[in-house]
């Protein structure tokens, strides 16, 4: 997801902001071994945005300190109760929460789900729209919210396979495309 978010949020802000995305290292299997650093270049008239759907990885919290240390602003968008809220809050930093599933889930999502960066788009789009970057105003969040929903009726896991059109394509590119789900 971190990447169609860099990618979705380079594309809205223009040449005007440009949008770097912060490169992993270490181990991605293994619990906290992931770690982000800042670049070098990266002060107080920067931005560090961090959108995950899990908000547990403690090198984020690490990242945060550093950003604080260095006088970046911080911004995140995660989930309410997750570990980087308390570091976000202590970096005075803005937060913007998730909405939770309107169920209970039997296992968390993965970072690397598909419906991941659909799960951050419309706090991401208020998230924008609070810092200035975009004009997202309630009506536009609420149409892009509905419209999500709506689509996921239509593609979601439990709909059959002739009247998804997400399954549909799927299938008929099974032959034909060969695709890889990886992490870090």
């Amino acid at each position: 997801a971190a990447l169609g978010v860099a990618d979705l949020l380079g594309r809205l802000a223009g040449a005007a902001c440009p949008v770097v995305r912060l490169r992993t290292t270490g181990v991605a299997p293994a619990p906290g071994a992931l770690r982000w650093e800042l670049p070098g270049w990266a002060g107080p008239v920067d931005l560090l945005l961090i959108a995950t759907p899990d908000g547990s990885e403690p090198s984020l919290s690490l990242l945060v300190e550093q950003a604080y240390r260095r006088g970046l602003t911080v911004v995140a968008v995660c989930p309410t109760g997750a570990p980087l809220t308390e570091s976000v809050a202590g970096a005075h930093g803005l937060l913007v929460p998730m909405a939770t599933a309107p169920y209970e889930q039997d296992e968390p999502d993965a970072a690397s789900a598909p419906g991941a960066l659909w799960a951050l788009l419309t706090p991401l789009l208020a998230l924008l729209d609070r810092t200035g970057l975009l004009d997202a105003p309630p009506e536009a969040l609420e149409k892009v919210a509905d419209r999500l929903d709506r689509t996921a009726e239509r593609c979601g896991p439990a709909i059959v396979t002739y009247s998804n059109p997400a399954k549909t394509l799927a299938s008929e590119l099974a032959d034909a495309l060969p695709l890889i789900w990886t992490e870090g």
